[in-house]
Parts: C-alpha cells; sequence; structure tokens
C-alpha cells in the first residue's frame, strides 16, 4: 500500500517537470527554492510585527473589554507562541538556511507555510469563537496560493492538510451544526481556489523558466556564434592581409626579376655584337694562323654570352607567366613538319658530339593550332636535355603520333636517367638532376618549368619516364584541334635568324 502510495506521488510530482529538460532541472528546483525563500523572509518578519502588535493590543485593549478570560488567555497564548516561532524561524532562516542541501531547504520552506497555515488556523479558531468569522486561514491560503511557487505534490498536500485540520478543528470547537456546515461549504471552495490559483502560478513560473532558458540558450548560441564569426573575421583578415604582404612581395620580385632581366640583356646584346664584329674584323685581318689561336677565346665570349642571353630569357618568361602575360599567338601549323626541322637543325650538332639522332613519325602530315615559336623553344629544350645527359654512342628517338584527338610527341634517350624520387618535382623551379657543387652540366633549373608552362598553355600535359642509368623518356601531350577561323597553313621553316638564335641560347649550357 505504502508503495503504491510512493510511486502515485511519485507521478503527481514528475508530470509537472515534463516540460522541463532533465538537465535543467536542479537549475529549475534552485529557482523555485530561492524565489520562494526570498518571498518567506519578509513574511516572516512581517507576521513577527503582526504578532508583536497583538501582544500590544492584547494587553492594552483585548484585556479590558474581553468577555471571555478563557478566550483571551488562548489568544494571548498564541499571539505569544507565534512571536516567538517566527523569532526562531526567521533567525534560522537568515543564518543558516544557505548551508543546508537543496532537499533540506525546500523541506523547511514547506515546514515553515504548513506551521504559518497551522498557526492560523489557531487564531481563525479564536475569531470564529469571537467575531464567528474564520478570516486569518482564508488570508493565509489565499497568500500562500498566489506569493509561493509550490508543485502539484506541494500544493495538495498543503492545502489539503490545512483544509482536512481546519474541518477537524471546527467540529471539535463549534458546537453548532450550521456553523459547521457553513464553515465546511466555505473551507471547501477556499480549496478549490487556492488550488487553481496556486497551479496558474506554478504553471505561469514553468512558463517563465522556459522561455527564460530558451533565451539564455539563444544568448549563448548567437555569442557563440559571434565569437566563431569573431575568429573567422580575425583569420580572414589574417589571411587577407599575408594574402596582400605576398601580393605586393611578388610585385617587388617581379619588378626585380624583370629589371635585373633587362639589365642582362642589354650589355649582352652589345657584348654579342662587339663579339662578332671583332671575329669578322679579325677574321680578315689576321692570317689563318694567328686567327685560330683567337677563335676559340670568341667561341667562348658567344657561348657564354648566349648563356647569359638563356638565363635573362627563362627569367623575364618566369616572370611574364606569374603575372598571366606570357600568351600564346596561335596558327595552324603541319606539327610533323614543324617536329621534324626542329630536329633536322639540331642533328649536325648532335651528332657532332658522337650522338644519333632519329625522327619517327606514324603520319606525314597534322594540321593543328600552335604557338610555332613556344613549341619550338619546348621541342629545343627537351632535345638539349637529352644531348647534355646522354653519353657518346648514345640515343636520342624523336617520336609523334595521334591517338584520339591528341598528339603526342616523345623524346627518348639512353642517357643516365632521373633518380625515381626526382621524377615528381623535375618541372619545379630551380629543381637540377646535378645539385653537386661541381655539377658537370650547367642550369638554372628553369628551362622544364617552362616547358611545362608553355604546354599547359595549350592545354596539354607533359610528364617523364626514367629511371637512373636507363635513360629519360619526356611526352608531351597536346589536344588536336585547328583554328576554324582561319583555314590557312602557315609555312614553316626553321632557317632565320631567329630561329638559329634560340637554337644557340637553348644549347649554349652544353660545353662544346
Amino acid at each position: 500500500m505504502f508503495n503504491r502510495f510512493k510511486k502515485l506521488c511519485k507521478t503527481i510530482y514528475f508530470s509537472d517537470l515534463k516540460s522541463i529538460p532533465s538537465e535543467q532541472r536542479v537549475d529549475f528546483f534552485n529557482e523555485i527554492t530561492s524565489i520562494n525563500y526570498n518571498r518567506i523572509k519578509p513574511l516572516g518578519l512581517s507576521l513577527i510585527v503582526i504578532n508583536f502588535i497583538l501582544l500590544i493590543l492584547d494587553f492594552t485593549v483585548f484585556k479590558r473589554i474581553g468577555a471571555d478570560p478563557t478566550g483571551y488567555k488562548g489568544a494571548l497564548t498564541l499571539h505569544i507562541a507565534g512571536l516567538l516561532f517566527y523569532c526562531i524561524i526567521s533567525i534560522l532562516l537568515y543564518f543558516f538556511f544557505h548551508r543546508l542541501s537543496l532537499n533540506l531547504k525546500r523541506f523547511v520552506l514547506v515546514s515553515f507555510i504548513v506551521l504559518s497555515l497551522f498557526w492560523c488556523q489557531m487564531i481563525s479558531l479564536q475569531t470564529i469563537r469571537i467575531y464567528g468569522q474564520a478570516m486569518p486561514v482564508i488570508i493565509c491560503m489565499l497568500t500562500t496560493s498566489y506569493f509561493f511557487v509550490l508543485n502539484q505534490v506541494d500544493r495538495i498536500a498543503l492545502f489539503g492538510f490545512s483544509y482536512v485540520s481546519m474541518n477537524l478543528l471546527l467540529m471539535t470547537v463549534e458546537q453548532k451544526t450550521v456553523t459547521q456546515a457553513g464553515s465546511l461549504v466555505t473551507m471547501t471552495f477556499l480549496l478549490f481556489f487556492c488550488l487553481f490559483v496556486s497551479k496558474v502560478n506554478y504553471t505561469v513560473f514553468v512558463d517563465n523558466f522556459i522561455n527564460r532558458r530558451i533565451i539564455i540558450n539563444n544568448i549563448k548560441e548567437i555569442g557563440k556564434l559571434n565569437a566563431e564569426l569573431e575568429r573567422k573575421v580575425h583569420e580572414r583578415t589574417e589571411a587577407l592581409t599575408q594574402a596582400n604582404a605576398q601580393i605586393e612581395l611578388e610585385k617587388l620580385r617581379v619588378s626585380f626579376f624583370t629589371n635585373l632581366s633587362h639589365e642582362f640583356r642589354t650589355p649582352i646584346n652589345v657584348i654579342l655584337a662587339a663579339q662578332q664584329l671583332l671575329e669578322l674584323k679579325l677574321k680578315n685581318a689576321l692570317p689563318h694562323k694567328d686567327y685560330k689561336s683567337i677563335e676559340r677565346n670568341l667561341h667562348s665570349i658567344r657561348q657564354y654570352s648566349y648563356r647569359l642571353m638563356r638565363l635573362a630569357s627563362n627569367l623575364i618568361d618566369m616572370t611574364r607567366i606569374d603575372a598571366g602575360y606570357y600568351g600564346l599567338t596561335l596558327k595552324n601549323v603541319d606539327i610533323v613538319h614543324v617536329a621534324e626541322e626542329i630536329v633536322l637543325s639540331v642533328a649536325s650538332f648532335v651528332e657532332s658530339r658522337g650522338i644519333q639522332i632519329i625522327f619517327d613519325t606514324q603520319t606525314e602530315e597534322l594540321i593543328m593550332a600552335v604557338d610555332v615559336d613556344k613549341i619550338e623553344r619546348a621541342i629545343l629544350n627537351l632535345l638539349s636535355n637529352a644531348v647534355k645527359f646522354t653519353p657518346k654512342k648514345g640515343l636520342i628517338l624523336v617520336s609523334l603520333f595521334e591517338d584520339e584527338g591528341k598528339v603526342y610527341i616523345s623524346v627518348k634517350d639512353n642517357g643516365i636517367g632521373i633518380p625515381s624520387e626526382m621524377t615528381d618535382d623535375i618541372f619545379s623551379r630551380f629543381v637540377q638532376v646535378d645539385q653537386t657543387l661541381t655539377r658537370n652540366r650547367e642550369g638554372s633549373g628553369l628551362g622544364l618549368s617552362i616547358v611545362k608552362s608553355i604546354i599547359e598553355l595549350h592545354g596539354g600535359t607533359i610528364s617523364v619516364r626514367s629511371a637512373l642509368y636507363q635513360g629519360s623518356e619526356f611526352i608531351i601531350s597536346l589536344p588536336l584541334h585547328v583554328l576554324k577561323e582561319d583555314d590557312t597553313v602557315s609555312a614553316y621553316s626553321f632557317e632565320g635568324q631567329a630561329s638559329l638564335d634560340m637554337l644557340n641560347i637553348e644549347f649554349s649550357d652544353i660545353e662544346t
């Protein structure tokens, strides 16, 4: 029986908490306890004052006019007991309440209300005997229902206790049946009215608590979002600042290399012009034997001037590529003829170094749109590297074929090859296969990076297959497309001065 009653109380108790999330219930109980405590403190002081005033009236007024000595003594006793009780309770609440646990705090508050209701009932019995009215208990129950936040169990227990105890007390002291019936009706109406008011008060408090929590959670969420936004703004600001600084640094670098390259090219052109003039005059002025003795020195001047010219051109082109100003001038040409002409133009130089060079193609003619000067430069660079790293009696094979709408140009050698760990980085800037301080082959490490940029500008790709001491194969893949607005095919010949200069510049790193 007791377990059923306990289960019923739990069901009633937790039915009020369905709308409160479990993680917020401790805060909910703490807030109720805090509110009730803050309301009990002034109420306790008010009751002390009321009892003190009633005691003064008992000794000054009621003692002289009281017709019933027994009623007077009962009222006096209740006023003294009430004064002492509320003084003791107020002291305990002020000095010891905060030290108690949450459950003890709730128990103390409910006990205070119960004892206050019982005290009002005893006062009401005196007023009924004297005036025929039970105003104190009515006022106390109404005040309790409105003034305090009570859950369903507490309000049923408090008002039910008051209802039962008050009716039992009335039956023991009041003999008139009519008076008992009237008091029973009054107390019944008062019970339901107080339960209703207390329920409304509690419901309003729960709704306010939930709304406050929602607002608090929203404020916290907004705070988190604001902090996250500030963090992202800070990160983006820093990133933007760094990007701007990087852009400024890149501008300075581009400007520096451009100016440096131009400053290189001007004196180099003067040196080349002077070398050619000196070579021409000495050749005509000196005997053949004397000229031969200084010809090699003149050749070194020319070769190293071309090497400086190549470095300057690479630096200029690198800055133009970075700045996005390295454009293409496309025209329709026979790519087979272009590749074959380039190979034939270097054949004598390659064979003079004891290296065999072969051009092989599966098609005799293939018209496509390319920037001839840049494709020429890319192929010459690959041939220069092949010659540089291929020993005597080696072989360089240049192949061209078409497959699935793409043109493939392969430059393959049987030279020293490239270590496998370097094949992924070989197209990066300033990367060289021979990186020793006493390397046997000259170069700046910019050529293949520029070749890759040229091929990518054409919409193609370049890759390498290589292994150490097993040779290398560079494969260019270009999309096969033709300029439709220009159906003419431009003629190509590798015989002009510009082509010869490019050949001399690209092959200037190779010692002769």
